[in-house]
């Protein structure tokens, strides 16, 4: 989600190759943590990274920077 932004629940799917019930159960998760934040209803959702959240600006900045080393 770094890589793509906002993404709604098929494409993701379709990314990361999971089935829509277990990436649901994750989603559910990471939205319960407060990571990330899901707008809409049935498969039309809409996930968003949580900026708001402290962890995921740190867990952002170490994808760019692992991204920046591979590029090295």
């Amino acid at each position: 989600m770094v890589k793509y932004g906002d993404v709604n629940i098929t494409r993701l799917a379709k990314l990361t190759r999971l089935r829509y019930d277990t990436l649901k159960k994750e989603l559910d998760f990471l939205a319960q943590y407060k990571i990330i934040e899901i707008i809409g209803t049935g498969r039309a959702k809409v996930i968003k990274l949580n900026y708001t959240n402290p962890k995921v600006i740190i867990l952002k900045n170490l994808i760019e920077e692992l991204e920046s080393l591979d590029r090295s």
